[in-house]
């Protein structure tokens, strides 16, 4: 016969496989991050992969200890991918937004297991720093987005130098407005 926990069991055992399950699998996704972060780190192409493969390999076993110090050690290797892509990327919308839509969807599974991990962390003030910085990287992201868009439109509305006539080999360009 199946053990069936009651409605009312102790927090300690409600809901103990999802840490685990997100630990594991940021620990799997972190392991070759790190690896190959590695590499380029000694081959002076890229300092930011090793870092934030170590730091998802340690939220990953943090969350399978059940440990608070998940969140924190996440939330300093979110912030880490937050100055890499501004540096990396520039102002380049689309650009810092396909290197922040895996880590912003890692940070809000983190943020699911907040209620079920264990430690000194008091949870208003943890889900509130949580929800700040969450926004604030939102906001970025859609803010560079919109300034990468009306750079597109932009773009789209100038005439192509393809169709601009030509006379005698020499091509008469209009005056561009500025």
């Amino acid at each position: 016969m199946e053990k069936v926990e009651p409605a009312h069991a102790p927090r300690e055992k409600r809901g103990a496989w999802w840490p685990v399950a997100v630990g594991s699998l940021l620990m799997l996704v972190g392991l070759p991050i790190a690896a190959v972060g590695a590499w380029l780190f000694v081959s002076g192409l890229s300092w930011y992969y090793l870092p934030a493969g170590i730091g998802l390999i340690l939220t990953g076993y943090f969350l399978c200890k059940r440990d608070s110090s998940a969140f924190w050690v996440y939330l300093v290797t979110y912030l880490v991918t937050l100055a890499w892509a501004q540096w990396e990327s520039g102002l380049v919308g689309w650009a810092e937004a396909q290197e922040l839509i895996a880590p912003t969807l890692v940070l809000v599974l983190v943020l699911t297991t907040l209620p079920l991990l264990r430690g000194p962390v008091m949870r208003v003030r943890t889900g509130v720093v949580a929800a700040v910085v969450t926004l604030f990287g939102l906001v970025g992201v859609m803010t560079v987005g919109g300034q990468s868009m009306s750079q597109i439109a932009a773009q789209e509305s100038a005439p192509a130098l393809d169709a601009v006539p030509s006379l005698g080999g020499l091509m008469i360009v209009p005056d561009l407005p500025r």
